[in-house]
């Protein structure tokens, strides 16, 4: 596989993001709205390939580290996650105390 191989695979998300993080922490706010949206909603993949370039890695964990924040669940998705993860065992639980019960 050659370079230019490698090079076509690349999203433009991906080599923008690429681009913006290579120039961090030097970036306006758009541009780090801009590498926030990839590292949060990108395909993980490419985040994944993109953290085993060293010097983009120092970038990226720098980055994740200022902006930890924007990286966080808000109280409404953490309220969604516990109640996907309560509902099901409590109704596992209510199941089973209840076929004990019929006997």
């Amino acid at each position: 596989m050659t370079v230019e191989t490698l090079t076509e695979t690349r999203s433009p998300q991906r080599i923008r993001a690429e681009s913006l993080l290579h120039f961090y922490p030097d970036v306006d706010g758009q541009e780090c709205e801009e590498i926030q949206q990839f590292l949060d909603k990108g395909p993980i993949l490419e985040i994944g390939l993109m953290s085993g370039d060293p010097a983009l890695k120092l970038k990226m964990d720098r980055f994740r580290q200022e902006n930890a924040a924007a990286f966080r669940l808000g109280v409404g998705k953490q309220i969604a996650l516990m109640l996907m993860l309560c509902i099901p065992f409590i109704a596992l639980c209510w199941y089973i105390w209840d076929s004990g019960a019929k006997r």
